[in-house]
């Protein structure tokens, strides 16, 4: 039995890679309690565990407390392994609660939490937990895409603000080159915009964490690629850090830099103003309930 886990951020085309794996063959967890089959399993193993867990700017899950984490595993352990003997141990219900999903949903479980890839005690459980779950065999891909993409459509889509959230996408593809280091032939790292264009590209990398191709007739498109270019109200700068990590994943500069926007600072306060109203409106309706 296989256990795939894809890493990356938010916005970067893992929904549109997950459609396709399931497409191959994979399968994903039947009840979760959150959108798109995901899991935050390891997130939330990390939270049982009692080790460290990273702020997040505009997540409402992380950090998670002990006692929500573990009634979060065991819920998603009852409902996708109904006959589960739910351990008592916490170390026990993290490595035979993954090892009993991935049983259950044989051949090849997939899972792609973006919150995994900013945590690296996650990806230091899921270390472990290869090395240890002998009877489970681990592939992992890394997903990463141009950051100014990436960066827009959280824009556009959560109205995050870039010039913000820039820095946890510079420190999630940090934590992918050292996990890279780590975990060596069992990981691959890919750019979107090569599986979008190539269709062989796509059936490599299928036929890496299945072990078996797929008719290369991707439904991947590039329509979303330098997307940011058309809008004139975008006007984010990417810092130095974004710029040399994207450089790593072989982004030239070019593709990177955006072009100074008039009206910019306007919209980014103004996205700035939606995000501080939404949070103080969490926070409010988290004080009546």
């Amino acid at each position: 039995m296989t256990s795939i886990i894809l890493l990356s951020d938010k916005s970067s085309g893992s929904s549109a890679v997950q459609r396709e794996f399931l497409r191959a063959g994979a399968r994903t967890l039947g009840s979760t309690p959150h959108m798109e089959e995901e899991t935050l399993y390891w997130m939330k193993a990390a939270a049982v565990l009692e080790m460290e867990q990273p702020a997040m700017r505009y997540s409402r899950d992380v950090p998670y407390t002990r006692s929500r984490a573990r009634a979060e595993l065991e819920y998603l352990l009852r409902e996708n392994v109904p006959g589960f003997s739910i351990p008592s141990d916490h170390e026990a219900l993290v490595l035979d609660g993954w090892r009993a999903l991935c049983e259950a949903y044989a051949p090849a479980l997939f899972e792609k939490s973006p919150h995994h890839l900013h945590s690296r005690s996650a990806l230091s459980l899921m270390r472990r937990a290869s090395c240890e779950l002998s009877d489970v065999e681990f592939r992992f891909v890394g997903l990463v895409r141009n950051p100014v993409d990436t960066l827009y459509s959280m824009w556009s889509r959560w109205r995050y603000v870039p010039e913000v959230r820039e820095r946890e996408w510079v420190r999630a593809y940090g934590n992918l080159l050292r996990f890279k280091d780590d975990m060596g032939d069992s990981l691959r790292v890919v750019r979107y915009e090569d599986i979008a264009s190539d269709p062989a590209e796509l059936d490599s990398l299928v036929a890496f964490a299945l072990g078996v191709g797929q008719e290369p007739d991707s439904r991947l498109h590039t329509r979303s690629v330098q997307k940011w270019r058309e809008d004139s109200r975008f006007g984010y700068q990417p810092s130095e850090a974004v710029l040399r990590m994207g450089e790593r994943f072989g982004y030239d500069r070019p593709s990177m830099i955006n072009p100074p926007r008039a009206g910019w600072a306007i919209y980014s306060n103004a996205t700035r103003a939606f995000r501080v109203g939404q949070q103080a409106l969490a926070r409010l309706r988290g004080r009546v309930q």
